[in-house]
């Protein structure tokens, strides 16, 4: 996405906002015909509130254990679906699990 999408941008706060705001756009747009599934770091929770509003996502928290880094703030989110752990998980295990939960909410979805 970033070699597309959002071409030019770095990694500062606002250019990530930027990045994160228009891959949502794009998600909303493809969701039209069909579920869809994104993968992104979405570090700062301003973010995600904006991107809640647009497109209403089910978020899927990873939880990694890393040390940190003064200069990529991370903001742990306020409320998650599933919280994966890649130190006490296997990459199996996680597969399963978000697997397992996208099943159930796309089958809840239809049956509204």
């Amino acid at each position: 996405m970033r070699k597309s999408i959002s071409l030019g941008l770095d990694f500062s706060k606002k250019d990530r906002e930027t990045h994160n705001l228009r891959v949502a756009r794009l998600a909303l747009v493809l969701s039209r015909q069909s579920p869809v599934v994104v993968s992104v770091i979405a570090p700062f929770e301003s973010t995600r509130k904006k991107i809640d509003e647009l497109i209403k996502p089910m978020w899927i928290y990873i939880a990694r254990h890393l040390p940190k880094d003064p200069d990529k703030p991370y903001e742990v989110p306020e409320k998650t679906n599933i919280a994966l752990n890649s130190n006490t998980q296997t990459l199996n295990e996680q597969i399963e699990i978000v697997i397992n939960y996208i099943e159930k909410h796309i089958k809840k979805s239809s049956q509204k």
